[in-house]
């Protein structure tokens, strides 16, 4: 995919400033569940300790009769382990007693996740959908001879299918496909587990081809003019299958379609530069390296699943964004999953949810050559090893890569830039390694982030009394801290500030000579709220003032600012509103 490579840089960049993202936390976002309680479900208990061993072999995607190719085969085992765990969370929170759930493989192919599926659940049906007959085929011999009595075929295209079904997952569903899959989902109101693919091809003509092919199903659902379907309606949908949705579904509105797909993007990306995201977030198994180029396609898909993701959010739905793991299992390893805020059988999953302790790429590093050629492997235990000494408040220095060569070494200098940790080396010969501190923090430390702001003990002093008070739900608590990570701030001057002003470097030099022993006053805990198409979104922050910062900000030429520190969200953080002693709902006065 041939991309412009600065036009898309800077579009990356800009957009992540828009996020309050960097390229390095722009990984932040990320998601993962812990294992759902399997008391109840021996053979899912054994397929989480076991994998595919604990099946019969020909449930195996790896196996010969699959996969010929033995790495592949490999990676296919680790990509469908990563899917199940996602989409066996939601089945448990669904009761089966009453009638059989239907869940849909779309895009499935030779069904390696619908087997899977059908052999772990076998009190639900399970429907392999794909285009091609060919691959459907190699579904039949495969059940030939595991003798799985739920599962089915179906062949012909997503937007043809026309059966109720309570889950919808999809492994690699290509470019638009991936959009059908998530249209069909979000009109049935189902739980969603899907791994978009490529996405090259999710260009603006796109939303035309998506509307074309929405609009079809839904005349094809009114006249059930497709004797296909409904085949495969009277195979599954009998009376103890069926689940009487059809009244649900007609109350909920037609989900508008458009590149960029959520209300939040298209606030802030045109569909031409959603054109050069898309191309920019297509890369390939060549490009999964460290490079600073692949630093920011890598955030470009990760944008371009967000987008995805606030679409449903749009749409009344709890979302997670989670990374297949190991990430060697496919350089497409992001996975969208999703259910409807009002199914409370679903409110289980909150314990199940935390944030993924995804190690950094170089990308913070990304503008200093010297770090590009890491060696990943080496920075991710160099990384670990020094996120435990992090935690370790009895410990102030440590000294790692002793005696493991230069490699190790360049390794260890990178890891502990990432997590802003002072380190040199030392030793000579066989004995030379790296010395790693601590920072002490500062009370006021004042950086410049995009924008120029406090950071430091006193700021995550304030933040944590107003934890302290529990009245911040932890929903809004968790969403920040995918966004943000854990450090807190209090913004002095926004990037609209500093680019109005002309010169950043003289602002934050002049913060720095003037606020360093700025006094700060606590007001209490405010919060603001704004509708996202279906979804509620507030925000929630200590309101507080500062009269030397005010002071400076006059001295500059800048509005007055209500200073404030952001504690959580439900979805992201509204500006351009009042943040003052109005919005107080927990006084500290």
């Amino acid at each position: 995919m041939n991309v412009n490579r600065k036009a898309g840089e800077k579009l990356v960049h800009e957009l992540l400033e828009q996020l309050e993202l960097n390229l390095d936390g722009s990984l932040d976002v990320y998601s993962s569940l812990k294992y759902p309680n399997v008391e109840d479900h021996q053979r899912l208990g054994e397929f989480f300790k076991n994998g595919f061993e604990a099946l019969d072999p020909g449930v195996d995607p790896g196996s010969t009769d699959a996969i010929v190719n033995h790495v592949r085969g490999q990676h296919k085992r680790e990509q469908v382990q990563a899917i199940v765990l996602a989409a066996s969370s939601l089945m448990l929170c669904m009761d089966s007693t009453n009638r059989r759930k239907v869940g849909v493989d779309f895009c499935g192919g030779r069904g390696v996740v619908g087997i899977t599926l059908a052999a772990l659940f076998p009190e639900w049906d399970i429907v392999v959908l794909d285009l091609k007959p060919g691959a459907l085929k190699l579904v039949q011999t495969r059940n030939e001879s595991l003798k799985l009595k739920n599962i089915k075929t179906w062949q012909g295209d997503v937007s043809q299918f026309q059966v109720d079904f309570d889950l919808a997952v999809a492994l690699h569903s290509c470019g638009i496909a991936a959009d059908l899959v998530l249209q069909k989902a979000l009109i049935q109101r189902a739980p969603f587990v899907i791994v978009p693919c490529c996405t090259g091809a999710v260009v603006p003509q796109s939303a035309a081809l998506l509307r074309v092919a929405m609009n079809k199903a839904m005349i094809s659902s009114k006249t059930n003019e497709s004797s296909t379907t409904n085949g495969l309606k009277n195979e599954l949908q009998n009376e103890n299958l069926t689940k009487n949705s059809s009244q649900e579904v007609a109350k909920i509105p037609k989900i508008p379609v458009s590149m960029p797909r959520s209300i939040l993007f298209q606030r802030i990306l045109n569909e031409s530069c959603f054109c050069e995201l898309a191309q920019a977030a297509d890369f390939g198994q060549g490009e999964l390296d460290m490079t600073k180029e692949y630093c920011w396609r890598r955030a470009a898909k990760t944008l371009l699943e967000l987008d995805r993701i606030y679409a449903c959010i749009d749409q009344g739905y709890r979302t997670l964004l989670m990374k297949i793991r190991p990430l060697t299992a496919s350089p497409k390893n992001d996975m969208l999953v999703g259910w409807p805020k009002e199914c409370e059988r679903f409110s289980k999953l909150e314990e199940q949810i935390t944030v993924d302790t995804f190690v950094p790429s170089i990308s913070s590093l990304a503008e200093s050559s010297k770090w590009l050629d890491v060696s990943e492997s080496h920075f991710a235990a160099a990384h670990l090893q020094l996120k435990q000494f992090c935690a370790d408040p009895s410990v102030t220095q440590i000294c790692i890569a002793q005696g493991l060569g230069s490699v190790a070494r360049k390794a260890a200098h990178a890891a502990a830039e990432s997590l802003e940790l002072k380190h040199t080396s030392t030793g000579k010969g066989n004995r030379r390694s790296v010395l790693v501190e601590k920072q002490v923090m500062s009370p006021l430390e004042i950086r410049f982030r995009g924008y120029i702001g406090f950071f430091g003990s006193k700021i995550e002093s304030i933040a944590k009394l107003a934890l302290s008070k529990n009245v911040v739900p932890e929903s809004a608590l968790n969403q920040r801290l995918r966004l943000r990570g854990s450090e807190f701030h209090m913004t002095l001057c926004s990037s609209i500030d500093i680019k109005q002003y002309g010169k950043a470097n003289e602002v934050l030099d002049r913060c720095r000579r003037q606020l360093s022993c700025a006094e700060i006053t606590v007001l209490g805990i405010g919060c603001v709220e704004e509708k996202i198409g279906l979804s509620e979104n507030k925000v929630y922050f200590v309101v507080v003032q500062c009269a030397a910062a005010q002071n400076l900000r006059l001295n500059l030429g800048l509005l007055p600012f209500d200073f404030h520190i952001t504690l959580g969200f439900d979805v992201k953080d509204i500006h351009g509103v009042r943040k003052d002693r109005s919005t107080i709902f927990y006084s500290f006065l």
